[in-house]
C-alpha cells in the first residue's frame, strides 16, 4: 500500500467517524505506509496494508491529542482496560496532586503521593517516571536508582518498549559507575529477547551502542558491534540495520580515515544483508565505490 493509499484509507475513515491512524515504517524493501482503525470498543485493527514478509516491526505516527510521535505499541497500551479501572483514575488523582506538592516546593508530600499512585497502578508508567524524576532530582545514590530501575523492569517485564526504556536507563547507570561488563551483558539481553518479534527494538539498543563507540573513537569494537547485529538482526531487517547501522558506519568510519574497517563492513554486508529495495542497492554500491576510490587515493599517497 503507497502513501496515498494509505493517507485515502485514513481520512476516509475519519470522515465516517471511525477512529482510525496513519503510519509510516521501515521494512526489508525500504520505506512504507498503512493505516489501522477502532474495530470495536477498546479493539484495534493496526495491520491494514502492512506485508508481514516486509517485517515492519513498528508503525510510527503522530498522537492527534499532543502532536507528539507514537507507535503502534504505544496505540495498544493507551488502549488497553486498565486505564478504565478505578484503581487508575485513583491513582491519577494523586499523579495531580504530586503536580500540585511539586509546585508548591513539597518535596516529601510530592514523594508520598507518587509512590502511592504506583501502589494503587503499578501499571501507570507515567507515575514511575515521575519517580525516576525525583529520585535523580534527589541526587539518590546508585543503589537507589538500581532498586528503581531493577523494579520498573520486572513490572514491565511483559511490555517490551517500556522493558527496554528501563534497561536503557540501567545500562546508562551500569557504565557511569564502571559495571560495563554488567553493561553490555544487558545491552545484548536486549538485542537477543526481540530479535524475532521487535527487530526494532533490538535494532535501536545495538545502534546506540554502536555509535558511542564510533563517538568515543573506538573504530575496532564499533565494527565488532555492527557485525554481531547484522548476524543477529540482518535476515530478519535487512533494511533497517542497512539504513540505520551498516550506512553511517561505513561514512563515519571513512571520515576517520577507517577505510580498512569501512570495507570491512561492506563486504559482510554483502553476505548478510538481503537488499530487496533498488534504493539500498543504489546505496550500496554508491559507497563500495566511494571507499574502493578512498583506498585507492591512500595507496598512491603512501
Amino acid at each position: 500500500m503507497t502513501v496515498d493509499q494509505a493517507y485515502f484509507a485514513w481520512t476516509s475513515g475519519k470522515a465516517r467517524g471511525l477512529p482510525s491512524i496513519l503510519f509510516v515504517g521501515e521494512g526489508n524493501r525500504g520505506a512504507h505506509a498503512w493505516f489501522g482503525y477502532m474495530k470495536s470498543d477498546d479493539h484495534w485493527e493496526l495491520n491494514e496494508g502492512r506485508y508481514s514478509y516486509d517485517n515492519y516491526a513498528t508503525g510510527s505516527a503522530r498522537d492527534p491529542q499532543t502532536g507528539k510521535k507514537m507507535t503502534d505499541h504505544d496505540l495498544l497500551y493507551l488502549a488497553s482496560r486498565f486505564r478504565n479501572r478505578p484503581e487508575y483514575l485513583t491513582a491519577r488523582f494523586h499523579v495531580e496532586m504530586a503536580d500540585l506538592f511539586k509546585a508548591s516546593n513539597d518535596l516529601p508530600r510530592e514523594k508520598a503521593a507518587i509512590e502511592t499512585a504506583i501502589g494503587l497502578c503499578p501499571n501507570d508508567a507515567d507515575a514511575w517516571d515521575r519517580r525516576t524524576d525525583i529520585l535523580k532530582g534527589t541526587g539518590a545514590v546508585p543503589a537507589q536508582m538500581t532498586q528503581h530501575y531493577e523494579a520498573a523492569i520486572r513490572q514491565f517485564s511483559r511490555n517490551a518498549d517500556l522493558k527496554a526504556e528501563y534497561t536503557t536507563k540501567y545500562v546508562a547507570l551500569l557504565r557511569e559507575t564502571g559495571q560495563t561488563d554488567m553493561a553490555d551483558k544487558l545491552e545484548r539481553g536486549v538485542v537477543s529477547a526481540n530479535s524475532k518479534e521487535r527487530t526494532d527494538l533490538s535494532l535501536d539498543t545495538a545502534n546506540r551502542k554502536m555509535k558511542e563507540l564510533m563517538k568515543e573513537g573506538k573504530w575496532d569494537e564499533a565494527y565488532k558491534q555492527l557485525d554481531w547485529a547484522m548476524g543477529k538482526l540482518g535476515k530478519a531487517s535487512s533494511g533497517p540495520v542497512f539504513s540505520d547501522m551498516l550506512t553511517p558506519f561505513v561514512r563515519e568510519s571513512q571520515k576517520a580515515n577507517q577505510l580498512e574497517l569501512a570495507w570491512k563492513a561492506l563486504r559482510t554486508a554483502g553476505r548478510a544483508l538481503t537488499l530487496q529495495s533498488d534504493d539500498y542497492r543504489d546505496e550500496y554500491a554508491a559507497m563500495e565505490e566511494s571507499v574502493k576510490k578512498a583506498m585507492k587515493e591512500q595507496k598512491k599517497g603512501a
